[in-house]
């Protein structure tokens, strides 16, 4: 069992892993990257380096006494943040406002072969994004409202055929 799991993380940090072993239930969707909108922004404009690792080790802080599953988990989706921020960050520099940079991580998280995004916005940026943002060919976007108190704003990037 235990040479199983150990196996199962190496390969999902090697990216193999879902076509060897489903990491989830059988018809359940894999949850989608969560990418906050500030960070993308910073990155177009060039003042956040996501290549950078003091950079982004600063702001990517596991929390500590997780299990290893989680944590595995959790570095590889970072990862997967990071290469999406860092393709963002080489079409810069640029001021874009939360569209500009919304559709320039939409189409980052396509060429990544991510199947789903969740950009975390304000409550402003929200409100803007419903009204500007115009999805791209083959994406579908969701406003979804907060239903929580203390849950985020966000919108909801799914690509079709994935």
């Amino acid at each position: 069992m235990k040479r199983r799991s150990c196996l199962k993380a190496l390969l999902l940090l090697l990216g193999f892993g879902g076509s060897f072993f489903p990491s989830t239930p059988s018809g359940a969707a894999a949850p989608a990257l969560r990418i906050d909108l500030n960070q993308a922004i910073q990155a177009v404009s060039q003042s956040f380096d996501p290549r950078s690792d003091s950079q982004w080790g600063a702001r990517n802080k596991p929390m500590p006494g997780g299990e290893q599953a989680w944590m595995a988990r959790h570095a590889f989706n970072a990862e997967r943040i990071r290469s999406i921020l860092t393709e963002v960050y080489y079409r810069g520099p640029q001021r874009l406002g939360n569209s500009g940079a919304a559709v320039l991580v939409i189409e980052a998280g396509r060429a990544k072969g991510v199947a789903e995004l969740d950009l975390l916005v304000s409550k402003t940026a929200f409100v803007e994004l419903q009204r500007t943002l115009q999805a791209p060919p083959g994406v579908r976007l969701l406003f979804p409202e907060p239903q929580d108190f203390k849950e985020e704003f966000r919108v909801n990037v799914r690509y079709e055929n994935r």
